[in-house]
C-alpha cells in the first residue's frame, strides 16, 4: 500500500511542475488576457491546486501507514523539501531561495 502511494505521489509530483509550467507564461505576457487566455490560466491554476492538495494529503496519509507499520522516522519542515513557493515572490528571489544545482527550471 505504500509503494502504490509513492508511485502515485511521484506522478502527481510530475502532473503538478508541468501545470505550475504553464503558469509561468503569466511572467511574460503582456497586455490584457482574451477570455480563452483567462480560461486557460483558471483551469490551470485549479488544477495546480487540486494536485498541490493532493500531495499534502498522500504526504500525510503516507507518513500516518508508515507509523502505523512501525517505520522509524519524521517528515522533514514543508520549507526544507519544497519547490512551491508563493505566487508573489518575484521569480529572481525564487530561484535564490530554492539554489537549484541545476540551473533555472
Amino acid at each position: 500500500m505504500l509503494y502504490r502511494i509513492f508511485t502515485q505521489y511521484d506522478t502527481d509530483q510530475a502532473r503538478e511542475q508541468a501545470v505550475w509550467s504553464q503558469l509561468r507564461a503569466l511572467e511574460w505576457w503582456r497586455g490584457p488576457l482574451g477570455s480563452q487566455a483567462r480560461l486557460s490560466f483558471a483551469q490551470a491554476l485549479q488544477q495546480a491546486r487540486y494536485l498541490s492538495w493532493d500531495l499534502r494529503y498522500a504526504g500525510s496519509y503516507a507518513v500516518r501507514f508508515a507509523a502505523q507499520m512501525g517505520l522509524p522516522g519524521e517528515a522533514l519542515a514543508p520549507e526544507t523539501y519544497a519547490i512551491c513557493l508563493p505566487i508573489t515572490e518575484a521569480r529572481a528571489d525564487a530561484l535564490k531561495r530554492i539554489k537549484g544545482p541545476f540551473g533555472e527550471p
